[in-house]
């Protein structure tokens, strides 16, 4: 291990309690972290940002990572610019600062000047009030934009105490109720179908699951977060519904802990392979009955007709606590 310990990063520990930051899901919490504690970070909190890098920290695909930035700037935690990102008020949280040390404002003056040229950098500079003598030249403060400001959805960022300014509809000039409360009833999470899914899974196995519990679209979020969509939850619910609706000890697995929970993607491989290999007996006039599995690249058959054993550890992953079996013999 580097015993070199890197720049000290600052941050209250209170934000443990913030209702928007509770809102968010597992990956964009660590996004966030990453962010603030990273290498490439600095000081005002505004730089060029490496997705991938992030990616590989984290060990998650590109579009996860690029999915959980887009939630956070549109929670208006972070700016995004191109390659350039700013964490809003990153460096208005920072207990040290004062636009009133000159060696922090030379600090500043130089990470600025190493950023490419981006609208969000003279959000930046307009948003902290830098002095003329330490923001670039091209960031001139020429008056509050006339529309919306590239990097921000909202007009220029004029004064640090106002926050309604960050929260104002540039069409309207009306505030954004959603993001001012901070409820997780925002637009991230309108995009994922709560209802549509639940509605199909208690119709196929006969439930009555909510849609509006929060473990429940923990887990569903975990799964859409990585890239999965409508039609491979539904997938997911009519293989096992087909596998285990008809079995009394199997039935009660009929939930969304388990359906949707870390075997997610093995119970949707399993079913697609299934179908595949249909077709192809089908086609060929063959008899043979094919046991359901997922293959490795080795060829060995991995069992998914039956919930896992589940460690606690993957409830933070949209997983689940509970034990279950290791599931019936084939």
């Amino acid at each position: 291990m580097n015993n070199e310990k890197g720049a000290f990063r600052p941050i209250y520990s209170s934000i443990w309690d913030d209702a928007e930051f509770q809102s968010f899901d597992d990956t964009e919490k660590l996004v966030f972290f990453h962010l603030r504690t990273s290498r490439f970070g600095n000081f005002p909190c505004i730089f060029v940002c490496y997705p991938e890098v992030i990616a590989r920290h984290l060990r998650k695909q590109a579009r996860v990572i690029g999915r959980a930035l887009e939630g956070l700037s549109k929670a208006l935690w972070i700016a995004l610019d191109g390659e350039v990102v700013w964490i809003v008020k990153g460096l208005r949280n920072d207990p040290i600062f004062t636009s009133q040390n000159v060696n922090q404002m030379k600090g500043i003056a130089s990470a600025l000047k190493s950023l490419p040229k981006r609208q969000v950098v003279k959000n930046f500079c307009d948003f902290y009030r830098i002095p003329e003598e330490y923001r670039p030249s091209w960031t001139a403060f020429d008056g509050p934009a006339k529309g919306p400001s590239k990097g921000l959805p909202y007009p220029c960022l004029r004064a640090l105490e106002d926050t309604e300014t960050l929260n104002r509809k540039p069409e309207t000039g009306e505030l954004n109720k959603n993001i001012l409360s901070g409820k997780p009833d925002d637009i991230r999470t309108e995009e994922i179908p709560f209802s549509e899914i639940l509605s199909h899974l208690n119709a196929k196995a006969g439930k009555s699951f909510k849609a509006t519990r929060k473990d429940t679209q923990s887990h569903i979020r975990a799964r859409w977060q990585e890239g999965y969509r409508l039609e491979d939850f539904k997938k997911v619910v009519d293989d096992r519904v087909a596998r285990w609706k008809g079995d009394p000890k199997w039935a009660e697995y009929l939930r969304p802990s388990t359906l949707f929970g870390p075997k997610f993607e093995a119970y949707l491989n399993a079913g697609e392979a299934d179908g595949r290999r249909s077709e192809k007996d089908n086609g060929a006039g063959s008899g043979t009955v094919h046991k359901p599995g997922k293959y490795t690249h080795l060829g060995i058959r991995i069992n998914v007709d039956s919930p896992p054993a589940q460690d606690p550890g993957n409830a933070a992953q949209g997983g689940s606590s509970e034990e279950v079996p290791a599931g019936p013999k084939e």
